[in-house]
C-alpha cells in the first residue's frame, strides 16, 4: 500500500480552438519516491504528468479515480478551479484517497486565501503541511479512520475507471507523452521501454 504524490492544482479554462482539455497549474506537490532505486526522476515527472493531464480534464465536483497500469489517481475539482489529486497504487483503499483529498482541499483553502493562489504559477505555493500529510496518510492513522469515515458518506460507491475514459485511447496517452513539457526525453525512453513490459514507469 502505498501513497505516492499529493497535488494541489489550479485548473483554468481554456476555450482556445487547439486546447485538449483545460490548463492545469501544479500549485504545489509532494511526491514519496521511498522504495524506487532506479528511475526516481522519471517517476517524479510521470507522476507530474499525469496530475496535470487528469486534473485539467474531470468534471467540476465530480470524485474521479483513474486507473492505469496497477495504479490509481484520484482527483476532486471545486467550481472554484481548485483541485487535489492523489496518486496510489492499487493496493491503497481508494475511499481514503477520497478522503485525503476532501482534508486536503479543506486545509488548503483555510490556510491559503484565494487571491494568494489564483495568479500562481508552477510550484509557486510554499505549503509545509503537504509533506505531513503525504507522510502521515502512507499508512492512515486510526485517529484519521473517523474523518474518512464520514467523508465515505459523502461518496459511497467509488468507480474505478481506466485512464483511457478520460484520455480515450492509447494513442492519445502517446501523444501527451510526446508533446508534454513536464517529461524529459530520458522519461519519455523510460515510457516507452516500460510500456512495453506492460507497465508504466513504475508507478503507473
Amino acid at each position: 500500500m502505498k501513497l505516492i504524490s499529493i497535488a494541489v492544482c489550479r485548473v483554468d479554462k481554456d476555450d482556445s480552438k487547439d486546447a485538449d482539455g483545460d490548463k492545469s497549474t501544479i500549485l504545489c506537490q509532494e511526491i514519496d519516491t521511498s522504495g524506487v532505486w532506479v528511475g526516481k526522476g522519471s517517476m517524479k515527472e510521470m507522476a507530474t504528468f499525469i496530475i496535470r493531464e487528469i486534473s485539467g480534464r474531470i468534471e467540476v465536483l465530480t470524485m474521479k479515480s483513474l486507473e492505469y497500469k496497477g495504479n490509481i489517481c484520484h482527483a476532486f475539482k471545486q467550481q472554484n478551479g481548485l483541485c487535489v489529486c492523489a496518486l496510489t497504487d492499487d493496493k491503497y483503499p481508494p475511499r481514503a484517497a477520497h478522503g485525503l483529498i476532501r482534508n486536503v482541499l479543506k486545509d488548503f483553502s483555510s490556510c491559503k486565501k484565494e487571491q494568494e493562489w489564483q495568479n500562481a504559477g508552477d510550484n509557486q505555493i510554499k505549503w509545509a503541511k503537504l509533506g505531513q500529510l503525504l507522510a502521515t496518510y502512507q499508512d492512515p492513522p486510526k485517529d484519521k479512520i473517523e474523518e474518512i469515515q464520514s467523508e465515505i458518506d459523502k461518496s459511497k460507491k467509488i468507480v474505478v475507471q481506466s485512464i483511457e475514459k478520460v484520455m480515450e485511447n492509447m494513442e492519445k496517452l502517446d501523444d501527451l507523452v510526446e508533446k508534454s513539457n513536464d517529461l524529459s526525453n530520458t522519461s519519455r525512453m523510460f515510457y516507452k521501454k516500460s510500456k512495453k513490459m506492460n507497465r508504466c514507469c513504475t508507478i503507473l
